[in-house]
């Protein structure tokens, strides 16, 4: 294996931990985001 083929290798699984890691922390927050609604709605729903 050339070492210009290493090198692609290893760019290209940088390049695809990174998007795992972003869709991971995108999920996170869109669920962390979700709970803080239904939080809220509850409170408002128990002040009635």
């Amino acid at each position: 294996m050339s070492k210009s083929h290493r090198l692609h290798k290893s760019e290209h699984a940088r390049s695809r931990r990174h998007a795992v890691k972003k869709i991971i922390e995108d999920k996170t927050e869109n669920y962390y985001q979700k709970l803080r609604k239904e939080k809220i709605k509850k409170k408002k729903h128990n002040l009635h």
